[in-house]
């Protein structure tokens, strides 16, 4: 109570787009990222005939969109993907994101949606915003992150197989 007015507490507050919790964890922020971007897609698929693939341009815009979507204020709770459930949620979401707007199978392994997408997985994307800000230049963070992703092992393993005798992604 304050004078005659009554105040609740809420386990949580937004505030600037971000969703701040009791204990600055953060999930509740990264599960309403998850959503916006997931809607922004539904709406944006809208634009997007089924039948032809976006042009490149298109693709790079929207993807771009939903990007800074999900990504938006990652400073602040980008330590929140520590927590391996927040993480599994956005690379989740990411996946999705990209098989939409790119036009793959569902089935479509998350790390080949990825290089066929050209864009870096989210956990990076998250590390080049954050060392962005912290310490580098942009292109010196854009670039550590590509190399990061392009020389990772686990990407190696899980695309090896997927290759035919051409050099071409087989998906």
């Amino acid at each position: 109570m304050i004078g005659d007015k009554h105040l609740e507490s809420k386990i949580t507050v937004k505030y600037l787009g971000v969703v701040i919790d009791k204990a600055s964890r953060f999930s509740e922020h990264v599960l309403a990222s998850c959503n916006k971007a997931e809607n922004t897609l539904v709406a944006l698929r809208c634009f997007m005939t089924s039948q032809v693939e976006p042009k490149s341009s298109k693709r790079k815009l929207i993807i771009t969109t939903l990007m800074s979507a999900l990504l938006y204020a990652v400073l602040v709770w980008g330590k929140a993907l520590e927590k391996r459930r927040n993480l599994q949620r956005m690379h989740s979401i990411h996946c999705k994101v990209l098989l939409g707007v790119i036009f793959l199978f569902h089935t479509t392994s998350s790390e080949a949606a990825c290089v066929l997408a050209t864009v870096p997985p989210v956990d990076l994307l998250v590390w080049e915003c954050t060392n962005r800000f912290a310490s580098m230049n942009k292109t010196k963070a854009s670039l550590t992150a590509m190399n990061t992703w392009s020389e990772s092992e686990e990407m190696d393993s899980k695309m090896n197989g997927l290759e035919g005798s051409d050099g071409l992604v087989l998906i």
